[in-house]
């Protein structure tokens, strides 16, 4: 049995491995690779002694399911494992999951950061190929052209090195800008 849980991997034919947080005669708990939340799923009348409780659909949205492992034919199911941590009882207390809440928080955390990361990534792409694709570079039609908020347009361009100068925007960090951003803005110096 892989020890790895809640990874994603090619050769598991697409079906994550998931550790049961908690199980009783009716449910199994575990804590949700795709949103980080508890998930209750029903045990099929097998039990509270089982190590495998076969594979499940999770609950959540095709959305949440895309941003988890960034490909693009999502999880359609994973399957529920236990181990030696798994609580057992004939009913699942209140008790139990506090004791798992911890990690559900940090596991959520860290897919909350996973997202917002590829989102910015996501964001930043649009932008570039805007700034690609367009002529007139007014921060507006960036961010109309990228569906993004000006905000992003002025906050990726000062992470390029591009700044507002002199009535249009240039290139003022030529370290900060690939050499196709200095071509596209000019730069600062070149235009004095």
């Amino acid at each position: 049995m892989k020890e790895n849980f809640n990874e994603c991997t090619e050769e598991d034919s697409r079906i994550l491995k998931v550790q049961v947080v908690a199980v009783d005669m009716k449910h199994v708990v575990i804590i949700c690779p795709v949103c980080g939340q508890f998930h209750w799923h029903g045990t099929g009348g097998f039990g509270i002694n089982k190590l495998n409780y076969g594979t499940r659909v999770p609950h959540c949205t095709t959305k949440d399911i895309a941003k988890k492992c960034d490909k693009s034919e999502p999880y359609k199911e994973y399957e529920l494992i236990t181990s030696k941590e798994t609580i057992r009882r004939e009913k699942t207390l209140p008790k139990d999951l506090t004791a798992w809440r911890s990690r559900q928080r940090s596991v959520r955390r860290d897919m909350e950061e996973q997202w917002r990361l590829k989102e910015e990534a996501d964001r930043d792409e649009r932008i570039l190929k805007t700034v690609r694709d367009i002529s007139r570079m007014e921060r507006w039609l960036i961010s109309d052209a990228a569906m993004v908020a000006p905000i992003h347009v002025t906050r990726w361009m000062n992470r390029h090195g591009i700044y507002y100068e002199d009535g249009q925007y240039r290139v003022v960090f030529a370290s900060k800008a690939s050499p196709e951003l200095c071509e596209i803005f000019g730069k600062y110096e070149d235009k004095k």
